[in-house]
């Protein structure tokens, strides 16, 4: 999308995945993904009910994650399954963009 294309050029998107990648984070969730057998409720209900189990007990960072990934980007009553995938993409790139301004000289690699 449009939006992506401008995203990935800034600046504090480049820093951002540098410092990703210093920090040794996990970079499967930066590849593309697909489940060969469709989207079903199998893989994803597990993975997002764990995730959602995490963020309500780690509450400064699910308001960490929810500063830095900016305003909801998808129409929830007109909704486009299509839309999902480049929505996630953006909210991704955003956070990623956000890593830009940690300090990775120090010992604590905290964005807040």
């Amino acid at each position: 999308s449009k939006e992506i294309s401008e995203l990935v050029q800034k600046p504090e998107f480049l820093r951002g995945l540098q410092v990703y990648r210093e920090s040794r984070l996990d970079e499967t969730p930066l590849k593309p993904q697909g489940n060969p057998f469709g989207s079903g409720q199998g893989g994803p209900i597990d993975c997002l009910s764990n995730y959602f189990a995490w963020l309500v007990d780690h509450p400064t960072e699910q308001a960490a994650l929810l500063k830095h990934s900016g305003a909801p980007a998808q129409e929830m009553v007109m909704l486009w399954s299509s839309q999902i995938g480049q929505n996630n993409t953006a909210t991704l790139v955003r956070l990623i963009s956000a890593l830009a301004g940690v300090d990775t000289s120090s010992d604590r690699k905290a964005v807040g």
